[in-house]
């Protein structure tokens, strides 16, 4: 595999990669530990927490913040080699760092913008490669279910994005 299949393969695999960590805020969470919700319960009517210990958020924020990093990632290159894309982002300091809420209008419009980029001749980035190599390997880390949903659909044979050699 040469690294632009590899790097359009990380590319194509982002929006899975980004709704399967988003997925992960809320796996084994229960509104407040199985408890009643009602106001006797709490020990004040005006304080309210998704859990038992009000210091901790209501659901998994690391997931979260490897969803935005995936995207932001792949965004961030997508400025950097002008493909148009629309929908709301998250930015800080001008750089991209996430989705707003549940919209994935730019991040479907970057995969098909970079896509049409490869199909036009255009031979990659070796340092988009390694950024996007390196952020996904740390989630994969991190998230090992990720693997299951990454090889999932290895069996079909990839579109090849480089020149077939002759020999």
């Amino acid at each position: 595999m040469s690294d632009l299949d590899e790097l359009m393969e990380l590319v194509m695999d982002t929006p899975d990669v980004v709704y399967f960590l988003r997925s992960q805020m809320y796996v084994n969470a229960t509104a407040s530990a199985g408890a009643d919700w009602t106001d006797t319960e709490r020990e004040t009517a005006d304080t309210v927490t998704a859990h038992r210990d009000p210091r901790k958020p209501p659901c998994n924020l690391s997931a979260l913040d490897a969803a935005d990093l995936e995207f932001a990632t792949l965004a961030n290159w997508a400025v950097t080699l002008r493909v148009p894309f629309t929908g709301p982002v998250w930015r800080s300091g001008g750089r991209i760092v996430g989705l707003v809420g549940d919209s994935t209008v730019a991040l479907w419009e970057i995969v098909r913008g970079v896509q049409l980029l490869a199909r036009d001749g255009w031979h990659g980035e070796s340092r988009m490669l390694e950024d996007m190599r390196r952020v996904r390997n740390a989630n994969r880390k991190q998230w090992g279910d990720l693997d299951l949903l990454l090889m999932g659909d290895r069996g079909k044979t990839p579109e090849s994005y480089t020149e077939p050699g002759l020999f």
